[in-house]
């Protein structure tokens, strides 16, 4: 996604024709995006009608990054509650794991009651499913609230292929 000077535009655009864009993008060049943006753009863009798209995208593309051989033995649907939205209210969405499969849902499809609950603003979740930033991170530094302990979130950051973002090429 691009970000910067090309922020007004694609404001602009219909979400329909924002999310056929976004669904094409390739996952790396998406962490680019999010990498090279200020927390301020990202706050902009999850503040309007990117929201949705946004978040929908990054949490559909996690059952494409699924690494099912890393839970082999794990039943359990985790609930994203993804704060800072435009009213003040979250979006949920669900993780549902079970026989080697990742499955997602947007709201609460799968359960009232999931196995365990992770809270996040949209900016750092935006990070951190992007490579930007760690879960682990987050937690400790009290950005991510999480009631699956912190072996339970480790485990769960490596069942997926969270793209490598290394630091941009200094100017010359």
């Amino acid at each position: 996604l691009m970000w910067g000077p090309m922020q007004p535009y694609i404001s602009r655009l219909s979400p329909k024709l924002i999310r056929r864009f976004s669904s094409r993008m390739d996952t790396q060049a998406f962490a680019l995006g999010v990498a090279s943006a200020s927390d301020q753009q990202l706050a902009d863009a999850m503040a309007g009608k990117l929201r949705p798209v946004v978040l929908g995208e990054a949490v559909r593309r996690m059952k494409d990054e699924f690494i099912a051989d890393r839970a082999t033995d794990l039943d359990a649907v985790i609930q994203f509650a993804i704060t800072g939205g435009p009213s003040g209210e979250a979006d949920y969405y669900q993780l549902k794991i079970a026989d080697s499969r990742c499955e997602t849902a947007e709201g609460k499809a799968f359960t009232d009651t999931p196995t365990s609950n992770i809270e996040v603003d949209a900016v750092d979740f935006i990070k951190m499913v992007t490579g930007n930033a760690q879960g682990i991170d987050l937690y400790i530094g009290g950005k991510l609230k999480w009631d699956g302990g912190m072996m339970m979130l480790t485990r769960l950051t490596r069942m997926f292929n969270i793209p490598e973002v290394s630091a941009a090429p200094a100017a010359a």
